[in-house]
């Protein structure tokens, strides 16, 4: 017996963007879309970002000095927004 995958609902929310327009990555509509895809992919040292190109939401790696703890994300990158 075959199974099947199941149907997206109607009504749920679609969290994946397949590309932004203005700068060709993946993308995300929020934070919380951004930070689930996270979960999925097998590095943890990423974090995701609001992009000033598209205005939506990426996933990045940390630099370099974060990784070190010579410097946390939010000196480096100044304020998350909500």
């Amino acid at each position: 017996m075959a199974r099947h995958k199941p149907r997206r609902k109607e009504n749920a929310p679609r969290t994946v963007v397949a590309a932004s327009g203005a700068c060709g990555k993946v993308a995300y509509h929020d934070r919380k879309a951004a930070r689930r895809a996270l979960k999925t992919l097998p590095q943890q040292r990423m974090r995701p970002y609001a992009c000033d190109g598209c205005g939506l939401w990426h996933v990045g790696h940390l630099t370099k000095a974060v990784r070190r703890g010579d410097f946390t994300a939010r000196e480096i990158y100044g304020s998350v927004p909500a």
